[in-house]
């Protein structure tokens, strides 16, 4: 996932609303700006908030499938190497014949003659 942003988002809600406690104070006044507008201030955060909200259910989902995914990988790799080892122990581990279950057979071990003593 990406950089954790809740204190910014957090951070801005706050912002927004305090913002939008002194629009609602102050928008009669004489020389209230008029490019402050409350109904832009709200529609920004709850835009926010509805996509913040929308983004950690996805998340929450996407960890969930993610976890399911595991299991069946671990599951499947457990499976295939007890499927190797059962057909390595039935074929022998150099047999050329594994390499039709794709498997790649073992070089047979080279004996080195015994070392001379002087």
């Amino acid at each position: 996932m990406g950089k954790d942003t809740s204190k910014k988002h957090l951070d801005m809600v706050n912002d927004l609303t305090h913002l939008l406690e002194g629009v609602k104070n102050h928008c009669s006044d004489e020389n209230f700006p008029g490019t402050v507008n409350q109904g832009i201030i709200t529609e920004m955060k709850d835009t926010l908030i509805n996509l913040r909200t929308n983004y950690e259910q996805l998340e929450l989902k996407t960890r969930q499938a993610y976890e399911q995914y595991d299991q069946k990988l671990n599951y499947a790799d457990a499976e295939y190497r007890k499927y190797k080892s059962a057909l390595q122990g039935r074929y022998s581990k150099t047999n050329s014949v594994l390499n039709e279950f794709g498997i790649k057979p073992q070089e047979p071990r080279k004996l080195r003659p015994p070392k001379q003593k002087p």
